[in-house]
């Protein structure tokens, strides 16, 4: 019985070993928790360790962005990568890169990182951390684009961090104002269509209705759908337009 649990153990670690293999890895370990979710530990090419969590089994898709982002953080000219670790999500990949070395511009990054940095990879590379500058926390988040403008961000924080707070304060704040934006315009729309018959308002229709009111703020809904109607501008209804005045402009 002994026997035959170790065979089966060895071949199972063969098998994932043959997947890493495909990719130029070789596997070290490998666990798995009560949850189902495993842990492999594997070394590239270069014998350099690597970790992967993740549950079920790991796609094509999986082991190229493991591949490649692994080999481009080990790339890079101003760090010493120490250790990474990819946690996968589904369609999302979040990668842990612990740094030995890092030096950029005569200035140690090392000296301001508190742990690691951060990444996050489902369409775009994104990143999220925070660093340490004169008992400040600064974050530092946004799309990777290349090594130099990630670096330059950085060392912009360390040099002046109240400066980059504040400008990111700005950014911060326009990206929840375009978010309720969005969310409102979310809002209007299901509202609309709920007295649509559960139909969505073409969106040409909605503009129509906008702009015909911003330039003439004093016509009502007859006048607005007067105009579309002898223009032949789009196919609405009088009750449609009413709509649109009620929930843009609380015209009732």
């Amino acid at each position: 019985m002994k026997k035959s649990i170790i065979l089966l153990f060895i071949f199972c670690a063969s098998i994932s070993a043959a997947d890493w293999s495909s990719y130029g890895f070789s596997l070290k370990n490998s666990q798995k928790d009560s949850s189902e979710i495993k842990t492999d530990t594997v070394l590239d090419k270069n014998q350099n360790e690597i970790t992967i969590t993740y549950s079920g089994e790991l796609t094509e898709k999986n082991f190229a962005i493991i591949e490649k982002f692994n080999e481009d953080f080990r790339s890079w000219k101003s760090m010493k990568v120490k250790t990474i670790k990819f946690n996968v999500l589904n369609d999302e990949v979040q990668i842990f890169v612990s740094p030995q070395s890092y030096s950029y511009s005569n200035v140690n990054i090392m000296e301001h990182l508190s742990s690691g940095i951060l990444f996050n990879y489902r369409v775009n590379l994104m990143y999220n951390f925070r660093i340490m500058v004169e008992k400040l926390f600064v974050p530092i988040k946004g799309i990777y684009i290349d090594e130099k403008t990630f670096n330059d961000k950085i060392i912009s924080a360390i040099k002046d961090p109240v400066t980059y707070i504040n400008a990111r304060d700005a950014e911060y704040l326009l990206e929840k104002l375009e978010k309720v934006s969005t969310d409102l315009e979310r809002l209007r729309n299901a509202e609309l269509a709920s007295e649509n018959g559960n139909r969505l308002v073409d969106k040409e229709v909605i503009d129509i209705v906008l702009d015909i009111k911003s330039k003439n703020p004093s016509y009502n809904y007859k006048d607005i759908y007067n105009k579309i109607s002898d223009e032949k501008l789009v196919k609405t209804s009088s009750g449609i337009v009413r709509s649109i005045l009620r929930i843009y402009y609380n015209e009732y």
